[in-house]
């Protein structure tokens, strides 16, 4: 965790980033994954778009303020994790166990590891949904020929779909696991689930209520089969104010470099990592992509071209002199 510049009057950036990779299936790269290769205008490389190349876009960043001779206006700390692809062990308890003595003057955390949502236009996130997963097993009564499930049918419109699928809780059904042995046992049937829960829904209190609602479901449908549902994993959702200090301030640096006022979203898909910073920093977390959606970051050809790796350096140095000049983030 190095800690770049310190001035006791100057804003704290915290930077997260990874070195780990994924073990990547060769027979699917174009080019080697473990060499940076240069093709077409973009960057090949396992990890060149979500973790190992924005952070070195942060090093050309402190690079450039030292060839100019000019000092940074803010202090910046990295918190460079090797674990990311194994759900980040022990990190939360590292930060929580150290953050008075590692992290007391943070204002706030920045991660880039995502991508655009299209092509031609930035964006920043701040926000992702957080899940409950759920393993559902249903056990046949004695005597009874099989375990079974009761089917449940809902009519949706479009729009309705649309809205639970970006903004509203909903759950999303796995198939179901029978037994595929020789004997053909199908006395219990299992069936995986995921609850995608939205801000100001608490993950341990809406996890309470579904496995209530399973119970009482089960009385009401007079279902004689017996029915667990356990709780198998869980993460918070997360959500920032897009008008704090530092959403401003990355505006403000989006427009200056791309001439245009960003996309502001937020992410359909759960990202642990961000929900674990914001919970245990207790200071805003911003998710800043730098490549464009393309960039099939954690996966086979994972490339950044190279105006989205200028241009994102050059928009991480104007989100230093843009947040440097608001004295209020703290």
């Amino acid at each position: 965790m190095p800690n770049y510049t310190y001035c006791m009057e100057y804003l704290e950036l915290l930077i997260y980033a990874y070195l780990d990779v994924k073990n990547p299936d060769m027979e699917k790269w174009e080019t080697d994954p473990w060499d940076a290769v240069l093709k077409n205008q973009k960057l090949y490389g396992n990890g060149v778009a979500g973790g190992k190349g924005p952070l070195v876009c942060w090093f050309h960043v402190i690079k450039a303020f030292q060839d100019k001779g000019t000092e940074l206006p803010v202090n910046i700390q990295f918190l460079v994790e090797s674990m990311h692809y194994k759900n980040s062990q022990n990190l939360e308890d590292f930060i929580t166990n150290n953050r008075q003595r590692l992290f007391p003057d943070i204002s706030s955390t920045i991660v880039n590891d995502c991508e655009w949502m299209g092509v031609k236009y930035p964006c920043i996130f701040y926000g992702c949904i957080g899940i409950l997963h759920f393993m559902l097993t249903v056990t046949k009564k004695e005597n009874s020929t099989r375990a079974n499930l009761p089917p449940y049918q809902q009519k949706w419109d479009k729009v309705q779909m649309l809205m639970h699928f970006w903004r509203l809780p909903s759950i999303f059904l796995d198939e179901i696991l029978e037994c595929n042995c020789d004997k053909q046992d199908f006395s219990t049937i299992k069936r995986h689930f995921v609850i995608k829960i939205v801000p100001r829904q608490v993950d341990y209190k809406t996890a309470e209520l579904v496995q209530n609602f399973v119970k009482d479901t089960r009385k009401k449908l007079k279902i004689e089969s017996k029915m667990e549902c356990e709780l198998i994993s869980s993460s918070r959702p997360w959500v920032e104010s897009v008008s704090s200090p530092q959403y401003i301030a990355a505006a403000r640096a989006t427009i200056q470099i791309y001439k245009m006022k960003p996309s502001l979203i937020r992410e359909d898909r759960n990202i642990p990592i961000v929900s674990m910073l914001s919970k245990v920093m207790e200071k805003p977390v911003m998710l800043l992509p730098l490549p464009s959606m393309g960039a099939n970051i954690s996966e086979p050809n994972e490339n950044i071209s190279l105006k989205n790796y200028y241009e994102g350096t050059k928009l991480l140095a104007a989100y230093i002199l843009q947040i440097a000049e608001m004295k209020n983030v703290k």
